[in-house]
C-alpha cells in the first residue's frame, strides 16, 4: 500500500493483519467481526489487546504532508474490564496511563504541532492488568 501524508494506513485494521503497523511486546490480535460481545466501532475489524500484557505497543510512522503545522490523533478504545489503561503518543506529545471506562468505545486524543519534521509517528499501548482483555480500532489523523 502506497503511504498518503497525514493518514495512518490500515487505520481500521481492515486489512485483518497489523500491516503497516510495527509491534512490539506480545503483538494484539486482529480479530474479524466481534469477540465476547465487542464490535467494532466501524468496519469489520479491530485489535485485541491479551490479558496482561504489558509493554505491548504498536507504532506507525506516517509521511507528513508539507505545510502541515499541526495534526491531531485520535485513537478508539474499549476496555472489558476496569483495569485497563492506554498511552497514545503522536511524536513527543502524549497522553499517558488514561484509565479506560468499560461502557463501550471511548476516543483519546492528542495534538502535536510541527516545525521542520518531515514523518510523524504513532504510538499506542494499551496495558489491562488483572487478566482484562481490551480492544482497539479506527486509529486516526487530522
Amino acid at each position: 500500500m502506497t503511504p498518503t501524508c497525514d493518514a495512518v494506513a490500515n487505520d481500521g485494521f481492515e486489512e485483518g493483519i497489523l500491516g503497516e503497523w510495527q509491534a512490539t511486546g506480545l503483538p494484539p490480535q486482529v480479530i474479524a467481526q466481534s469477540d465476547n460481545g465487542i464490535t467494532p466501532v466501524q468496519g469489520t475489524h479491530m485489535l485485541r489487546y491479551l490479558p496482561d500484557s504489558f509493554n505491548t505497543h504498536i507504532s506507525q510512522v506516517v509521511p507528513r504532508c508539507p505545510g502541515t503545522i499541526s495534526l491531531i490523533l485520535s485513537v478508539w478504545f474499549n476496555a472489558a474490564v476496569a483495569t485497563c489503561f492506554a498511552n497514545i503518543c503522536l511524536d513527543s506529545s502524549c497522553i499517558l496511563h488514561v484509565a479506560l471506562p468499560t461502557a463501550g468505545w471511548t476516543a483519546a486524543i492528542v495534538q502535536h504541532f510541527y516545525t521542520a519534521e518531515t514523518f510523524t509517528t504513532v504510538d499506542i499501548v494499551m496495558t489491562c492488568d488483572n487478566g482484562g482483555t481490551g480492544y482497539v480500532d479506527l486509529v486516526s489523523l487530522g
